[in-house]
């Protein structure tokens, strides 16, 4: 069954969760294509907030720490889709309710509505603000920047399709309201 939580309680979506695997198999691709075997297991456990063996989420377990670039993206790629996400919260908390947005609220409670953050387009600002909590969080990984340029690239490149492929939305157009 498909999950169709609003956002408001904070919880992620069944889409919100599925553009972070999309978006970091993507990173993973460019980064590390040969642990693209392992991915959908290493996503699954994730996603159900499952660490191994206990540990760090970054880290594959066992008697010796061993960061997979996997394991970064999938941090990275949450990093930035709740970034993501409470700019979309911020904006439309700031917009008057009108007819549009009510009609908008009922479409992203249908379980295949897309994830606000892949139709929403971004200012700069924005993106940097993703890169900054990126580094933050990946401060100690040694795939640190390949991740993190992959992740924006993937994430721009998603949010330039969604919205030429819907003509825009309501939550891009808070999001370039802001």
């Amino acid at each position: 069954m498909i999950e169709t939580t609003s956002h408001g309680d904070g919880q992620l979506t069944a889409a919100d969760r599925q553009l972070i695997v999309d978006l970091a198999r993507g990173v993973v691709g460019e980064v590390a294509s040969d642990e693209l075997a392992l991915f959908d297991q290493r996503s699954r456990a994730f996603l159900r907030g499952r660490r191994a063996s206990g540990r760090d989420p970054l880290s594959l377990g066992g008697t010796e720490v061993l960061a997979l670039v996997t394991s970064v993206a999938l941090v990275a790629a949450k990093t930035a889709v709740e970034l993501l996400l409470s700019r979309v919260a911020d904006a439309a908390e700031r917009k008057a309710s009108t007819a549009l947005d009510r009609l908008v609220d009922r479409l992203r409670r249908r379980p295949k509505a897309p994830s606000p953050v892949a139709t929403a387009r971004w200012r700069p600002e924005d993106l940097r603000d993703v890169r900054d909590a990126l580094t933050a969080v990946l401060a100690d990984s040694p795939d640190r920047e390949p991740v993190i340029n992959a992740l924006l690239a993937h994430l721009a490149l998603q949010t330039a399709t969604a919205t030429a492929i819907t003509g825009g939305d309501a939550a891009g157009e808070q999001a370039a309201s802001r």
